[in-house]
């Protein structure tokens, strides 16, 4: 969901923060954007976290990952080669290296 009112909070237009026209119903384009850049943001810290998982996997060995964190070997490699790992996998994995 989009949230209201945050614009003026994200966003700085010629060293100003940025208008906002929302109200009760609608939602004002510049906090629409607002949003997603703030969703991206986000998106991208997930993807770096990703990244440092599958280089501690790898580094560990993937049979070996797999047996520690309980997983199936071919359902690790299947997450390295998309990219996406589950956030229960990165919880396990972190408890792991400390």
């Amino acid at each position: 969901m989009m949230k209201k009112f945050i614009a003026p909070k994200t966003i700085t237009i010629n060293g100003r923060p940025s208008p906002c026209d929302c109200d009760d119903t609608i939602t004002c384009a510049y906090c629409v954007q607002a949003n997603l850049m703030l969703m991206e943001k986000k998106f991208a810290e997930g993807d770096g976290i990703a990244k440092t998982t599958i280089k501690i996997i790898r580094k560990n060995g993937i049979r070996k990952s797999a047996r520690q964190i309980g997983e199936h070997e071919k359902t690790i490699r299947r997450w390295i080669q998309t990219g996406n790992i589950p956030q229960s996998a990165v919880k396990k994995m972190a408890g792991l290296r400390t």
